[in-house]
């Protein structure tokens, strides 16, 4: 079962005027796609895929998904972790734990490891 949520298109969420006062932006809903409800989901939508890094333990994983569809394309599961937040960093997928204090690195294109590090305190998105 799939759920429709708002892809948000955020250009700026806070600026300064030349004056230093604080500008908003409202964000404007562009349309919403097809999604997992089962999916704790950070997301970064870099080209012509979403790809989304789910959360929980024993359910974490790395996730290519059609925005047109919501069909996932390519799954690989992170059962280890509680996987977080993920960045697109040139070709390399940097995917956030939650409590494991480390990084993993992937391949855009095919998901494999290419590497990983680790910092201090919790990975959020």
């Amino acid at each position: 079962m799939q759920k429709y949520f708002p892809l948000i298109l955020l250009l700026f969420l806070l600026a300064l005027g030349e004056d230093h006062t604080v500008l908003h932006t409202i964000p404007t809903i562009i349309r919403t796609i097809a999604h997992d409800p089962h999916a704790f989901t950070r997301s970064a939508f870099p080209r012509r895929y979403l790809y989304e890094s789910t959360g929980l333990y024993g359910q974490s994983s790395l996730r290519r998904v059609d925005p047109a569809s919501g069909n996932v394309l390519k799954n690989l599961p992170v059962a280890d972790v509680f996987a977080e937040g993920l960045a697109l960093v040139d070709c390399t997928l940097v995917q956030l734990t939650w409590k494991e204090k480390a990084a993993l690195q992937y391949s855009l294109s095919d998901f494999k490891i290419i590497g990983a590090f680790s910092y201090d305190g919790e990975g959020w998105a």
